[in-house]
């Protein structure tokens, strides 16, 4: 998202965890965050797309 945002591309990103923690050596997650996020991408893929 780094270079897409710097390149003047719309850019969003989404996850579980702190984003001010990203690609740190301090970042890690907790195990409720991960099953959290797992279950909202997994709800994104099941839901039919809008056209």
């Amino acid at each position: 998202g780094r270079y897409t945002h710097a390149a003047g591309i719309p850019t969003v990103g989404f996850g579980p965890g702190d984003p001010t923690l990203a690609h740190t050596e301090h970042e890690f997650i907790e195990v409720e965050q991960l099953l959290s996020g797992v279950r909202y991408f997994e709800s994104l893929v099941q839901r039919p797309p809008h056209l």
